[in-house]
């Protein structure tokens, strides 16, 4: 505990929840009955439990619930879950993380906004040489759909065939270009979409963009 340090305000309290051998489970609790906690400017209240698997078997699963949970006067409710694996064996032995949001929905003054989907980041090169960050690849696929009090539909979906790929190497670049390097991102709204292209490997900060399936254009990301 000597080098412990906790993020967590003095008015958020950590109790245990029957934790077993094999399983992990806290919850973090803000305030006291009906006086809220005061974090980083904003007021909180409720539960946040963490439930997670322990030990060294994979896969790892940690879910996040969220119980009677508010920011300032926003209700959070829904589980949240990180599962991590190993996939492969000897030189093809990386891990493949996947983050889900089920049933998730924040209620505001303006209504209701939900959202369910999952996306998966494989590692693809790098997890066996640790200590060298700059040949790590990264391979992201999934969705999400977000909807609005309005009942407008917000997608960004990535295909397992076309994952977006990104490159540590890239980032340690000068100047760094923290961008995908290829796959393709598609983001709708209702009945239109946007579709994004990164490209076909090149470290840079250019993709192709096209507009509800039109001829597309060639934008700088960033800008």
């Amino acid at each position: 505990t000597t080098n412990y340090y906790s993020i967590l305000p003095d008015c958020a309290t950590v109790s245990d929840l029957g934790s077993t051998n094999l399983v992990r489970k806290t919850t973090i609790t803000f305030g006291t009955g009906t006086t809220s906690c005061t974090f980083r400017g904003r007021t909180l209240k409720g539960q946040i439990i963490l439930t997670r698997t322990i030990g060294t078997t994979f896969p790892k699963i940690m879910a996040i619930t969220f119980n009677g949970f508010y920011i300032n006067e926003n209700k959070l409710d829904g589980v949240s879950t990180w599962t991590r694996e190993m996939i492969g064996d000897g030189t093809t032995l990386h891990p493949k993380n996947t983050f889900a949001m089920t049933g998730m929905t924040l209620t505001t003054t303006s209504g209701v906004y939900t959202r369910n989907g999952q996306r998966i980041t494989e590692m693809t090169a790098g997890f066996l040489t640790r200590s060298s960050p700059t040949d790590n690849v990264y391979s992201t696929y999934g969705t999400f759909t977000t909807t609005n009090p309005a009942g407008d539909k917000f997608t960004s979906l990535i295909e397992s065939a076309t994952p977006l790929v990104s490159k540590m190497a890239c980032n340690f670049s000068q100047p760094s270009m923290p961008y995908p390097v290829s796959g393709i991102l598609k983001i709708s709204k209702n009945s239109h979409y946007a579709t994004i292209d990164y490209g076909t490997g090149n470290c840079d900060n250019l993709a192709m963009l096209s507009i509800d399936g039109g001829t597309a254009s060639q934008i700088t990301l960033g800008n």
